[in-house]
């Protein structure tokens, strides 16, 4: 959204998206013993949210299309941290 002026707006995609996932990492946490369906199904709400509401709304009928490398690197920093969490919290 940044690339194509909408620099209000990749902040509230930013901010959501962080709120989300403190939100249902929260929340899977709280149960005793979450199923991989709710999971999923957070996962899915969420991306589909951010889907429907920012991704259509913001964003141009015809963008050009870009490399995966840098979202995918940028993707990968937010997650590690969440996965050696969990791996970490399951071996004590």
């Amino acid at each position: 959204m940044r690339d194509v002026g909408r620099w209000r707006e990749a902040w509230q995609v930013l901010i959501f998206s962080g709120s989300y996932t403190l939100l249902a990492v929260l929340t899977l946490n709280a149960l005793n013993h979450p199923s991989r369906a709710l999971t999923y199904g957070l996962n899915f709400a969420g991306g589909g949210f951010l889907t429907e509401f920012f991704f259509k709304k913001y964003m141009p009928q015809q963008f050009q299309t870009k490399k995966i490398w840098k979202p995918l690197l940028i993707s990968l920093l937010i997650t590690i941290p969440f996965f050696l969490a969990a791996i970490y919290s399951m071996n004590e």
